[in-house]
């Protein structure tokens, strides 16, 4: 169908004679002026029908003569293709001496550029032969796409109204009506030009004239001129990029519609240009031109130049030429924009290969440095990017970029930094991070490889914006994923244009509401637990050679720094941290909760790995609640708890200080340390602070019982010139009067002070250190006089106290080296202390924390496995003393990096597109970050040497060491003394206090819990321990409150001074809270006397003013009342009243 209908078109547009209907059969045709036949047999010559507008009215005016036409009439097709063909209408015209009323050149175009017509194979505007290929790029032709496409054109054809219109519509009168149907084709130049009310291409016209080339340079013409001027642009920015359709529209802006089309601009560029330059695809961007110049070309100009007049002209004109050379060479590099460079670009010797030889050459030479490859590598790459700013870009420039972003979030050091050349700008560096927040989520389901470990920590998240109204604070739920072993993101990072709504799109959460399905939750019961000790570590003889050796050697490290030189065995390596998304709601919120829990599901099933949430004890409890109440066959069900280990140490520590309350351990730590810090440190708060006070005293009270045991003198807190202990005969401890000297030190510690040494030095391993039974000895002479002070209540507070530094210690090392039964024994041997001193919510949930993973054997035995070798801490270093609780890990990577130099909160921003962008491309920023420090050498971080273990550190833990045993020394709590007292105070216990016996109390308290429901158990305030100040409690509104007798005693004595000759006459008075001549027995004030005052007053007889001598007692009475205004008073006079001590009161 489609072929008849362009057959029947072609027939119509061929026709060309007129025929009349009438003409005789033999044809006898009668002739116009010109010959052509009017009248014939149009059936014998193939005649066809006159239809309305047809052009041969038009030529009949053009010609000059009388020939009309109506529609119905019949041409020959011979007759009208000779009649209306321009070089015969020439040819007549010169015969006749006739001059063209039209040029020839718009007749032809008027209704077709070629003789004969297709709508498959023509423009539709133009007429001209035109080719559509679906396979070719960057071509000029068209197919018409939509049916609507010819009512288009001919509201167009009606607004132009212009000969060209005419033209165009005449081919939609003769076309189908569907021009999509029939495959119909245009020139998009020339569709542009027909709708923009421009004329027809000069390229596309048809009828013009093909100009034969001369021999010499054709005559310049306005496009000539234009491209001459095209082309000394482009050689002048030869840096810049330039498409041939860049320079199309600046020669159409210089010539209009004599402008060349792209395959001519194309064609015209390799002919001037030749070899010189390259015509390609760069960056996705086609037909770019490149400048290419070859260094013979370049010697060859140097070689035919004129030659210098001077030296120094030569010289410049040398270096003028190796700088040619060197350009030559960036330029011909074959790099691409398309992607930033990766990681592994930035840190390897890539970033040498990618300087030319040339420039190497070049900087090797200025450089004095015998390796200077880091500087090569560096200032090689600046002098390409500023040779090429718009083309690729230089690794080292995006990564300094993104490491100063990375740590300093200054967009003033990013832009000096690209203004002198040094690095990328900050609009990039934000386009990066930009497109590495798009890649992280679409890598989010391939970056965790097979064989890894995932645990995912959850934290609320609080900033307080400076706003200008106090609202807007950021309060939400932050999320990492710890990843063990880790990975490097080695995949470069696409270069997009994404948007930050479209980032921020990427980094939603589903809110998942919460309600409660049943009130049935946590319907379980507490197992039965063994409280007794169980010795699993086998390195504890270290713990006790680190303090038995320090009074013979002072200057030690610390037992951190001792055990991070020592300790070695196998671990997981080192984990890769990843940020999550955060959500955007009150973190304590059920909610909140729950769609944390399921963001966390899916993204778990999505890795193919177990989800394993931490959360800090307050959403511990609460999401356990959430999953309990969950139906068994809910996703939820699948989510494996963690409580996290750090805040549990937080609050052991925080009980430890509350058990030792009014034992003078306040005091003791406030010869170190400052007051307001003291009250943090005891709470647990200050963390780091109270564990180095605790060793620091646990080492000096080990000490002590040294001296006692063996008779040894201790260090004096202060060293001499020569930085020698001095041994100050005075602090001898011992029960015998004979003298010590130096030499009768025991045996067994100066063995044990050399093990100490060869350990450190490496000489002997940790496992023949700890087969020794020279410390075994030791320890059975310090357990002996432990047993020897049991009756001593003091003492036995203090020892219970280092057996909670103790376990203190045993907690940290099993974080530290990963030893999950270590983990799991220390947490019990916690609870106990923690029921005593009243931290009831740990104690709960530390128990049930306990049970849960006692079930992962038969729950989740893959999980276990992987805990037990070391995978349930998480390793920022790759080390084996380095493992942290993943709750520090994301105080220390998340928080941290939320609120420090480089962060959010430090002017980038809290909307969520801003936390989107920061928190999605953190992974790739850190891993640049982590690159450039490799390759530069340059680590913004710790040294392997253990903080603790450096000369000043030492120093500083020796000096405060010495002053906590210079206060124990003189208040020593290893005295022969049955009643418990504070050491500093000397204020005895009364006999209700039982916080000696805290272990007791506390295992009594886990008993009564076995076999109890553990949402229905309560605890009671009588079972835990009676703290030394207890006695000094006193009760308003039912709050418990502590009064400090040190500081009341104090008090006292200041406000007693000047009225008292004897200042314990104020000792004889009963105290109470409420004063009774203030506040009646309900504590409510009492209703003022004034009239009392008065009467008394009066009842004295006559008032009188009188000038009082310095001899005379005064008492002044203070009152606003009418009392003073009555009684009238100079300046200097006073009111004398003789009355009895104590019955005026104001």
């Amino acid at each position: 169908m489609k072929n008849r209908r362009m057959f029947f078109f072609i027939v119509l547009v061929g026709c060309a004679k007129l025929v009349n209907t009438s003409c005789p059969s033999t044809c006898s045709c009668s002739y116009t002026t010109y010959g052509y036949h009017v009248n014939c047999d149009y059936k014998n010559l193939g005649g066809i029908p006159v239809l309305p507008n047809d052009t041969y009215s038009l030529t009949s005016q053009t010609r000059n003569d009388t020939i009309v036409t109506t529609p119905g009439q019949k041409v020959h097709q011979k007759c009208r293709r000779d009649y209306i063909n321009a070089n015969s209408i020439k040819k007549d015209m010169r015969d006749k001496d006739v001059s063209i009323t039209e040029p020839t050149r718009d007749l032809r175009s008027y209704y077709s550029s070629t003789p004969d017509f297709e709508f498959q194979k023509n423009c539709l505007f133009c007429g001209c032969f035109a080719k559509f290929s679906e396979s070719k790029r960057g071509i000029d032709v068209f197919p018409v796409r939509t049916t609507d496409f010819s009512n288009t054109l001919r509201n167009i054809c009606k607004e132009r109204n212009d000969e060209w219109s005419e033209i165009v519509l005449r081919r939609l009168n003769i076309a189908p009506s569907d021009l999509h149907a029939a495959d119909a084709i245009y020139h998009q130049t020339c569709s542009v030009n027909f709708r923009t009310g421009k004329q027809i291409p000069v390229s596309k016209q048809a009828n013009k004239e093909v100009k034969r080339t001369t021999p010499g340079r054709p005559k310049e013409d306005s496009s000539e001129k234009a491209f001459l001027q095209i082309v000394r642009q482009l050689e002048e920015t030869q840096d810049e990029l330039a498409s041939v359709s860049d320079l199309v529209q600046a020669m159409e802006d210089i010539c209009g519609d004599k402008a060349y089309s792209v395959v001519h601009m194309k064609k015209r560029l390799q002919t001037y240009f030749g070899s010189d330059i390259i015509i390609t695809e760069v960056n996705g961007k086609p037909n770019i031109v490149t400048f290419r110049r070859t260094a013979s070309s370049i010697l060859n100009e140097f070689y035919r130049r004129p030659s210098s007049k001077s030296p120094e002209e030569e010289k410049l004109s040398m270096i003028e030429t190796a700088a040619k050379l060197i350009k030559a060479d960036i330029m011909s590099l074959k790099d691409s924009k398309a992607v930033y460079p990766s990681s592994v670009d930035i840190n390897s010797e890539q970033n040498i290969t990618f300087v030319p030889d040339s420039l190497q050459t070049l900087l090797r030479a200025l450089f004095s440095q015998n390796d200077s490859s880091v500087k090569v590598a560096s200032v090689g790459q600046a002098i390409i990017q500023a040779s090429r700013p718009r083309t690729l870009i230089a690794p080292l420039q995006i990564a300094l970029s993104v490491q100063m972003h990375h740590h300093f979030g200054s967009r003033f050091l990013l832009d000096t930094l690209n203004t002198l050349g040094f690095a990328s700008s900050y609009t990039e560096v934000q386009r990066f991070e930009l497109n590495a927040a798009a890649a992280a989520h679409d890598r989010t389901n391939t970056q965790f490889g097979n064989g890894t470990f995932v645990q995912y920590i959850a934290d609320n998240v609080d900033h307080n914006l400076r706003t200008l109204d106090g609202h807007g604070t950021f309060h939400g739920m932050g999320m990492i994923a710890a990843v063990t072993p880790g990975f490097r993101l080695d995949k470069a990072v696409p270069r997009l244009s994404p948007t930050l709504k479209e980032v921020s799109d990427l980094a939603k959460i589903n809110i998942e509401y919460y309600k409660m399905q049943s009130k049935q939750s946590l319907q379980a019961e507490f197992a039965t637990m063994n409280y007794e000790p169980n010795m699993i570590d086998t390195t504890w003889k270290l713990d006790l050679l680190s303090k038995v050796c320090w009074p013979l050697t002072c200057n030690r490290p610390s037992w951190s720094a001792i055990m991070h030189k020592v300790m070695d065995g196998d671990y997981p390596g080192r984990s890769s941290v990843v940020f999550l998304p955060m959500i955007d709601m009150n973190p304590s919120d059920l909610t909140c909760i729950n769609s944390t829990l399921n963001f966390i599901g899916k993204h778990a099933k999505a890795q193919h790995c177990v989800p394993i949430l931490t959360f800090d004890q307050p959403l511990y409890w609460k999401a356990m609640n959430i999953i309990k109440d969950e139906p068994l066959n809910s996703p939820l069900k699948s989510v494996i708890l963690r409580l996290g280990g750090f805040h549990l140490e937080m609050s052991f520590v925080g009980g430890i200080g509350h058990l030792m309350e009014g034992s003078g351990i306040t005091e003791l730590l406030e010869t170190v340390y400052a007051p307001n810090a003291v009250t943090h440190m005891t709470s647990g708060k200050a963390i780091a602070r109270a564990v180095r006070a605790h060793f620091l005293i646990d080492t000096a009270l080990t000490s002590i019982i040294l001296s006692h045991i063996y008779g040894i003198p201790l260090p004096d807190e202060i060293e001499n010139e020569t930085g020698t202990n001095d041994i100050n005969p005075a602090n001898y401890i011992n029960t015998d009067s004979t003298d010590i000297n130096a030499d009768d030190l025991s045996d067994e510690l100066h063995e044990a002070d050399a093990m100490l040494d060869e350990l450190l030095k490496g000489d002997i391993s940790v496992e023949k250190a700890c087969d020794d039974v020279l410390i075994d000895q030791i320890k059975s002479r310090i357990d002996n006089f432990r047993e020897s002070h049991k009756s001593y209540r003091t003492s036995q507070l203090w020892f219970q106290y280092m057996d909670m530094i103790d376990i203190l210690r045993r907690f940290i090392k099993a974080e530290r080296t990963g030893n999950w039964e270590l983990h799991l024994q220390t947490v019990k041997d916690m609870l106990p202390y923690l029921a005593a001193s009243g931290h009831n919510l740990y104690v709960k949930s530390s128990r049930v924390y306990l049970q849960q993973m006692e079930n992962l054997k038969t729950t989740h035995p893959e999980v276990l496995a992987f805990l037990q070798s070391g995978h349930h801490v998480i390793r920022r270093s790759d080390k084996f003393w380095a493992g942290l609780s993943s709750d520090l890990v994301i105080e220390q990577v998340l928080m941290r990096s939320l609120k420090t130099t480089g962060g959010m909160t430090r002017g980038r921003g809290m909307s969520e597109g801003q936390r989107a962008q920061w928190i999605l491309s953190m992974p790739d920023c850190a891993e640049m970050n982590n690159a450039l420090q490799e390759f530069t050498g340059v680590n913004y971080g710790t040294s392997d040497q253990h903080k603790e273990g450096g000369e000043s550190r030492r120093s500083r833990d020796c000096q405060d060491l010495k002053t906590f045993l210079s206060f124990l020394i003189s208040r020593s709590p290893f005295v022969e003394e049955t009643s418990l007292r504070n050491i500093e105070t000397g204020v005895s216990a009364d006999k209700f206090v039982n916080v000696d016996n805290s272990k007791e109390l506390g295992i009594k308290i886990l008993k009564s819990m076995d076999g109890k429901k553990i949402d229905e158990f309560s605890f009671k305030r009588k079972e835990q321990a009676t703290i030394l100040s207890a006695k000094s409690a006193i009760k308003v509104d039912d709050d418990v409150i502590i009064v400090d007798s040190q500081l009341l005693f104090q008090r006292f004595l200041a406000a007693s001074n000047g009225i008292y000759e004897d200042q314990s006459e104020i000792f004889t008075y009963e105290l109470c809270s409420h004063p009774s001549s203030m506040f009646d027995p309900n504590g409510l004030m009492r209703t003022a006397q004034k009239s009392s005052l008065a009467d008394a007053i009066w009842g004295k007889g006559d008032c009188c003013a009188f000038e009082m001598s310095e001899n005379d007692e005064t008492q002044y009475v203070i009152d606003g009342g009418s009392l003073l205004h009555r009684i009238h008073t100079g300046k200097a006079d006073f009111l004398s009243v003789k009355f009895v001590k104590g019955t005026l009161t104001a």
